[in-house]
């Protein structure tokens, strides 16, 4: 069951979710998934490939609607980056954001662009963009409608360390300014240790959690050092359950 609940706040509770095989199987990949994100947190879900992340990101967003619990999602207005920037080509990035939010004025889209660095790139279109912008892009088009809460399907896989950081930095920064509850999928562990306040483990077969916990260090306190070693904790949680 998937319902609206109470502004900012997100409860989930998956029971079980199996799909079927190519052999007309029933595999079972998650398992008593159960969690709450309170208004503005921002939260990483990690975890091995094929352990359900982007299932589980599919169902909260309402686009996967065969399991077994419930989904109470904050408010009407959801955010989704997939891996994938998912652009039509045939319109300009400004065309882009203003479908997925007519709403949204001309100073709220000048705020976010320029947030973005996207500003010389309104009137372009995706093909004559470079990834880095594409994914620009693709937050830019979450973040105008408005989001109470945001999901983010490793939106920054497959950019280079120097991008992914400048990408990491404008995205957190959007993220703060407008206290939006978040929940980030990302296969890296650093990223998660250095851009989130709260990480999520999944692991097993079918995928539980196996880890669920805090990080009270504030973002801009987080030396390499830290970082390091909260990852070093994400990676003997998970070392723990083979």
């Amino acid at each position: 069951m998937h319902r609206v609940g109470e502004p900012g706040k997100l409860e989930v509770s998956i029971r079980k979710k199996a799909v079927r095989s190519a052999a007309g199987e029933r595999k079972q990949i998650l398992a008593d998934i159960s969690f709450v994100l309170a208004p503005g947190e921002v939260t990483a879900l990690v975890g091995p490939s094929g352990s359900g992340k982007t299932t589980l990101l599919r169902i909260i967003a309402g686009l996967d609607h065969d399991f077994d619990g419930e989904v109470t999602i904050p408010a009407q207005r959801l955010g989704f980056v997939f891996q994938e920037p998912r652009l039509l080509p045939w319109r300009s990035v400004e065309e882009n954001v203003r479908i997925a939010a007519p709403q949204a004025s001309a100073l709220e889209l000048d705020a976010i662009f320029n947030a973005l660095g996207l500003g010389q790139h309104r009137q372009h279109f995706p093909g004559e963009l470079s990834l880095g912008l594409a994914r620009r892009a693709a937050v830019a088009r979450a973040f105008a409608v408005r989001p109470d809460l945001l999901l983010l399907d490793e939106p920054f896989v497959s950019l280079d360390e120097t991008l992914a950081r400048q990408l990491q930095e404008e995205l957190i920064a959007l993220v703060e300014s407008r206290c939006v509850t978040s929940l980030l999928v990302t296969h890296d562990i650093l990223e998660a240790a250095r851009l989130v306040e709260r990480v999520i483990v999944l692991d097993g077969r079918p995928a539980r959690i196996v880890a669920d916990f805090q990080i009270e260090m504030p973002r801009a306190r987080r030396s390499t050092g830290f970082v390091s070693s909260v990852a070093d904790r994400i990676r003997a949680t998970r070392l723990t359950t083979l």
